[in-house]
């Protein structure tokens, strides 16, 4: 993962992990997995089969009962 992120920034993994927090971590998460979405739908690939249906039945229903 540290070395994914340096690439991503252009940077050295020593530098992220001098100047890096846990922000620079979400962000890189968050660009791969819509850049992995969007290539999904330009081939026309199914762009559901990442969530597990019951996991998110469940966090549905933690929620909905607060």
């Amino acid at each position: 993962m540290l070395d994914a992120v340096a690439s991503r920034y252009g940077c050295l993994p020593s530098e992220l992990l001098v100047n890096g927090d846990t922000l620079d971590i979400e962000v890189y998460l968050t660009i791969s997995n819509i850049t992995d979405r969007e290539d999904k739908i330009r081939k026309r690939e199914n762009i559901t089969d990442n969530y597990d249906q019951e996991y998110l039945k469940e966090l549905y229903e933690n929620v909905k009962h607060k």
